[in-house]
């Protein structure tokens, strides 16, 4: 295996990336070889790609919502072997300060395969043997693609809990929105409000089960939402990744209330009055990366609880990444998730 080649697309430089032959990895004592069976796109691959993500050092193959079968393993890991599994992105040191009060998120050491290290756009992906979780029977792996992204809404609903009949808004009705609305459905919230301008996202939330949706450039959501009326939301989530989305969640949100930043803005930056804070008493939480929400999120995803499908608009195969990043770069045809098939 060591000495074959496969399919990747590396990204070069920022704005650069190429479908090209490389080595298979070679995993490591600690490490599993993983053969991709499915990687979706996200919007984070999309700002890494085009160098809006800070601290990425290329070249690189990106990729991080994947799953696959094991096909090498060391011996303590043999069992795994054969097995269909996702794997937790976060590779730990687990002795630094931030390990140690429970943040491997912010672990010193750090590596994230697809985001640091090289990830699942490509044939062939190794991880940590001990990070990775078996697919029960009947999971396609086409839909066990979505558990990383799912695992960081339900890390988003540990810091951030749903009290039952409380009302939610999301901004953004991307992938993450998409799963956040179902999410605190589950959690107990008595109205869920979603809030994007394609109005395909929009009908696809509407079917999931979203209370009511926002078309943003038809109707002002800080009108419509009547912040701290009966009518405004008590926990309001940016799931849209632009820094427009979080001051207008400040704006929308119930004062004694909590705001969620969920989504990724890069370097964007806004203007913000310290006492908007102040005077309506706001929390304000940041979520970064799965924790320890794995096992629940295949659960929910096995069982249906939370339907990925919708989600997963388009699937081709790897050497048509570049129209899937154009799709994805222009929003084209109701796109949400395309998934890679290598």
């Amino acid at each position: 295996m060591t000495s074959e080649k496969m399919t990747a697309v590396v990204v070069t430089a920022p704005g650069q990336f190429e479908i090209r032959d490389v080595a298979v990895p070679v995993p490591g004592p600690d490490d599993v070889l993983i053969r991709v069976h499915h990687s979706s796109i996200c919007g984070s691959d999309l700002r890494l790609i085009k160098g809006s993500m800070e601290d990425i050092n290329f070249p690189l193959i990106p990729g991080h919502e994947w799953s696959g079968e094991v096909v090498e393993a060391p011996e303590r890991y043999q069992h795994l072997v054969g097995q269909l599994v996702v794997s937790d992105i976060l590779q730990s040191c687990d002795s630094c300060r931030f390990c140690l009060r429970g943040y491997r998120n912010l672990c010193d050491g750090l590596d994230e395969p697809g985001i640091s290290v090289n990830g699942a756009f490509a044939e062939y992906i190794i991880v940590r043997a001990r990070n990775v979780y078996s697919l029960p029977i009947g999971l396609p792996t086409l839909n066990a693609c979505m558990v990383e992204p799912l695992s960081v809404v339900l890390y988003a609903l540990e810091l951030l809990p749903v009290n039952c009949g409380e009302r939610v808004a999301i901004f953004g009705g991307g992938g993450i929105g998409q799963l956040l609305a179902q999410a605190v459905k589950i959690a107990g919230a008595s109205k869920v409000v979603i809030i994007d301008h394609h109005d395909e996202r929009l009908s696809i939330a509407k079917k999931l089960g979203a209370d009511e949706v926002i078309n943003s450039l038809r109707t002002d959501p800080v009108l419509a939402l009547s912040g701290d009326s009966e009518l405004g939301p008590d926990l309001v989530f940016d799931a849209a990744g632009n820094a427009e989305a979080f001051l207008s969640s400040l704006e929308v949100v119930n004062s004694g209330g909590r705001v969620g930043v969920i989504g990724y803005s890069g370097r964007q930056e806004i203007s913000i009055r310290p006492t908007t804070f102040m005077r309506k008493l706001i929390q304000v939480q940041g979520v970064l990366s799965p924790t320890s929400s794995w096992t629940k999120a295949i659960d929910l995803i096995s069982r249906q609880e939370v339907k990925v499908g919708p989600l997963l608009t388009h699937q081709m195969p790897l050497k048509k990444f570049p129209m899937a990043f154009k799709m994805m770069s222009d929003r084209a045809e109701g796109i949400i998730r395309p998934v890679l098939q290598p």
